[in-house]
């Protein structure tokens, strides 16, 4: 297991016809019982506006290692969610260390299956 849960990474993250992938960063909200296997289930983030029940912010006062700039903060679109396999991960940005925000996070995530 290279990653873990909370750690922002960059991705190969697919579209949702899977016709094409874009890269960019995603959270891992899986555990080590998934990780351990070489999956990771990542939600994406974007810096695009994007608003609705099922979207937060994260900012710099959330993170481990700041955003690159202009960027200050990103939005977490907990509806944007992968099961992507290690391979699929480039490389490790920053780590989620507000653990008040990830609960959020978390809770946003089960939203979408309530």
């Amino acid at each position: 297991m290279r990653y873990q849960q909370k750690d922002i990474v960059v991705v190969k993250f697919p579209f949702t016809d899977l016709s094409d992938f874009k890269v960019r960063p995603a959270i891992i909200v899986s555990n080590g019982l998934v990780n351990n296997t070489g999956d990771y289930t990542v939600v994406m983030l974007t810096t695009q506006p994007v608003t609705g029940d099922l979207v937060t912010t994260i900012s710099n006062s959330d993170v481990s290692e700041n955003f690159k700039p202009p960027h200050t903060s990103m939005f977490v679109n907990c509806k944007k969610i992968a099961v992507l396999d290690e391979s699929i991960i480039h490389k490790k940005i920053s780590k989620v260390s507000n653990d008040n925000k990830f609960k959020i996070i978390i809770d946003k995530i089960k939203m979408v299956f309530d």
